[in-house]
């Protein structure tokens, strides 16, 4: 009787069996985890962060199968258990994210109907701002992945214990290319995740902080190489702007606004689905975040909504023409995570679509009180439409016959502008001997490029050496439309309080409408010393830039000047003039 006794109540006891080191979970204690699912096998973890929503990694996503989740289980062979199966509606991995790396390994599924909440199926909040969770702050893993390296998977749900690690100690481990302190975060102990773990959560309290990503490929909890976790806070303006209502993002209070009282509110929509939000600053554009934008795939923008369901509502779609991201957005971060998107028509004004300024200077907010929810008066730039042709050297810089930034011509075969014009269009052409740039009637020239020689001290983490030589594919026919303009003979600075000018096309007006003519205005250098004090060290160099007063980086994305923020200009001196004069037996050729 005591050894039956026994045996029963071992049968009653959590399996001793690890999940690397781990124990079964109570049955039910972690009610927000779901199961990922192809043909009813389990593949990843994930876990439940609305009715509506579930978290997990986008790199668990094949694309040629369909998945379901299975909420409320413990034994996932236990047909009995009360656990639910709901199909997914639609996809959304962070559009960033690429099978070549497990940066940006994240992925929401939009369930194709609302999950009721019961004892066994509850919701687990994220984190509610950006930041990181303290290092040596033990946290909790848990899944249905195998329980050892090339070992059996466990029905029952498995969990652990870990430890956050610091985070430069694991950018030592891992290397600067596979590990983002910005996106990521390492965990260590003696127990660990396992393959089929991926997408599920860490838990430190009661948030969930990471999502399972990635760890040593060879074996499983490794004791030299930490597991990575994709870091939720870091992604925070991108979930609320798929989730929109349905999610609990940590104790944001919310209330649905009065109708078209944000007249500038936009939605901006991917297949005639909500991805992200934006707002209206002029007829003609919209601004939103670079992180919506997945270049495969082509937005249009929704405006005068409010119940995006509401058919009957009398809301406007538009197709954007084209995309203008910050030219230092990487998508590795969310540094200049900035994009403006120009529609393909005007929008038309009313009662129920308004534009809204934005800041006419640069400057900080501070102790405000502001408002959120899920056109352009940028002040005024003072400028004039250049007379036709007065700048024959001015050009066009595009990338599939979109203009993305200006240049000039230094001579029939080289056109110099700014290296970081390519960040983002690896295929650039040129337009000499236009004034209107939608006039194709115009005795305009377009040239491919045949090579490109930007400075090789730039990087696109500055604006340090910003300068690039574009190499025609043949030389361009000089004439009255078309002429080359000098530069600088020998080094040296131009004196403070010169009064100078630039041009470019689509230059903001005061009525803030963009022009297709080229634009041009007059400009003020700045002493060296003052523009050092403004902009620090690091992002000044008096020998390699100057500053001048007036225009804005939201004027270059507009496409003024292919010069950067407030506005940065590379001087052509002595040290590029070699760089530069490597090509003069081309010049004079």
């Amino acid at each position: 009787m005591v050894i039956f006794s026994l045996l029963l109540l071992a049968s009653l006891l959590p399996h001793a069996t690890c999940i690397v080191n781990g124990w079964e979970a109570k049955p039910h204690s972690r009610p927000y985890m779901v199961s990922v699912q192809e043909k009813e096998q389990h593949i990843c973890g994930g876990f439940l962060i609305s009715d509506r929503f579930v978290m997990t990694a986008a790199s668990c996503q094949r694309r040629t199968q369909a998945v379901t989740v299975v909420l409320g289980a413990h034994n996932l062979r236990n047909k009995n258990e009360n656990s639910v199966r709901i199909k997914v509606e639609s996809y959304h991995p962070h559009p960033q994210y690429t099978v070549e790396s497990y940066h940006n390994d994240i992925l929401l599924l939009r369930l194709e109907k609302n999950a009721r909440l019961n004892n066994n199926i509850k919701l687990i909040s994220i984190p509610a701002k950006e930041g990181d969770i303290e290092a040596d702050s033990v946290c909790s893993i848990a899944g249905w992945g195998l329980l050892e390296t090339k070992g059996k998977q466990s029905n029952h749900l498995m969990e652990t214990n870990v430890t956050v690690m610091n985070n430069k100690e694991c950018e030592c481990k891992w290397g600067e290319e596979e590990f983002s302190a910005s996106l990521m975060m390492c965990v260590y102990g003696e127990g660990g995740s396992c393959d089929g773990d991926s997408g599920g959560p860490l838990v430190c309290g009661d948030t969930a902080v990471g999502v399972t990503s990635f760890g040593d490929p060879k074996i499983c909890n490794s004791p030299d190489l930490p597991e990575v976790y994709t870091k939720i806070s870091a992604y925070l303006t991108w979930i609320k702007s798929i989730t929109a209502a349905h999610v609990k993002v940590g104790t944001v209070n919310s209330r649905e606004a009065k109708p078209h009282s944000r007249p500038y509110m936009v939605s901006i929509q991917k297949n005639g689905q909500h991805i992200c939000g934006g707002f209206l600053i002029s007829d003609e554009f919209v601004f939103t975040a670079a992180h919506c934008h997945n270049k495969a795939q082509a937005l249009t923008v929704v405006l005068g909504a409010h119940n995006l369901r509401n058919k009957n509502e009398s809301s406007v779609r538009i197709k954007v023409e084209s995309y203008y991201s910050h030219p230092q957005y990487t998508g590795k971060s969310f540094r200049n995570d900035i994009l403006l998107l120009m529609l393909e028509k005007n929008a038309p004004v009313n009662n129920n679509i308004k534009p809204i300024s934005i800041p006419a200077e640069e400057c900080d907010i501070e102790d405000s009180v502001c408002s959120i929810a899920a056109h352009v008066n940028v002040g005024i730039v003072n400028g004039k439409e250049a007379k036709p042709h007065s700048r024959p050297y001015m050009v066009s810089v595009q990338s599939e016959e979109q203009h993305i930034c200006s240049g000039f011509l230094i001579s029939d075969r080289f056109v110099m502008t700014a290296a970081h014009c390519r960040n983002n269009s690896p295929v650039l052409t040129v337009v000499l001997g236009a004034h209107d740039l939608r006039k194709k009637n115009e005795t305009l020239v377009r040239i491919k490029v045949d090579s490109y020689h930007q400075h090789p001290d730039y990087t696109n983490e500055s604006f340090h050496n910003d300068i690039l030589l574009l190499k025609l594919e043949k030389n361009a026919q000089l004439n009255n439309n078309i002429k080359s303009i000098s530069i600088s003979a020998e080094e040296g600075d131009i004196e403070a309080d010169s009064v100078c000018s630039i041009a470019g096309w689509r230059l903001l007006e005061t009525n803030g409408k963009q022009s297709n003519h080229l634009m041009e205005t007059n400009v003020t250098v700045m002493n060296n010393m003052e523009c050092e004090s403004k902009w620090g060290k690091e992002e000044f160099s008096a020998s390699l830039m100057m500053e001048i007063l007036e225009a804005l980086w939201f004027v270059e994305t507009l496409q003024l000047v292919s010069l950067p923020l407030v506005t940065l200009i590379s001087v052509i001196h002595q040290t590029y003039l070699k760089f530069i004069l490597r090509f003069q037996h081309i010049f004079h050729g």
